[in-house]
């Protein structure tokens, strides 16, 4: 559905502006990633003001999103999925309360993922060269480190989900 939208949105900038610099592909992935986005946060937000915790579901897309463009990570086969899946997550995600120990040892978990496994999956969704990926694994460090700070719940799961998804489990997913 996203790749059918974003298509047609690039096509309809080649006809409207033939000697647009960007290819129809580059067009197309772009549109994709921003409806993808947009969509992303306004389903969760929405779902969000209907269960009446906005601020945590805010927490969950921000510390989510921050790791997730740093460190990578599996991509889910579909855009709509991917959409559907995270606002799920950054909606329930609010509801579970750890104690100070589980929150340090989730994001400590969390730290020991990046730092084995980040960046990861992102040779074909970024225009970073490798020599900077050891950088990438720092600012990953460091983002979830910042919940020794915290102590957020939130925080812990989502950084403790998103350095999951950081680990090969096989050579397709990598």
């Amino acid at each position: 559905m996203i790749e059918t939208i974003s298509s047609k949105m690039a096509h309809s900038i080649k006809r409207a502006n033939p000697e647009h610099p960007a290819s129809f592909e580059v067009l197309k992935y772009a549109l994709a990633s921003v409806i993808n986005l947009v969509g992303t946060v306004l389903l969760a937000v929405l779902l969000a003001i209907l269960l009446d915790h906005v601020v945590g579901t805010l927490v969950a897309l921000v510390s989510f999103g921050m790791l997730r463009s740093v460190s990578g990570g599996y991509h889910m086969n579909s855009s709509v999925h991917c959409m559907i899946v995270t606002a799920l997550a950054a909606n329930a995600i609010p509801y579970i309360q750890l104690s100070s120990t589980v929150i340090l040892i989730m994001t400590v978990v969390s730290v020991i993922l990046a730092m084995l496994f980040a960046p990861s999956n992102i040779e074909k969704s970024s225009r970073i060269p490798a020599r900077y990926y050891p950088l990438l694994k720092l600012i990953a460090t460091l983002i979830i480190s910042s919940n020794l700070l915290f102590n957020s719940s939130v925080a812990a799961t989502c950084f403790l989900l998103q350095s999951s998804f950081l680990i090969p489990f096989s050579k397709k997913r990598r």
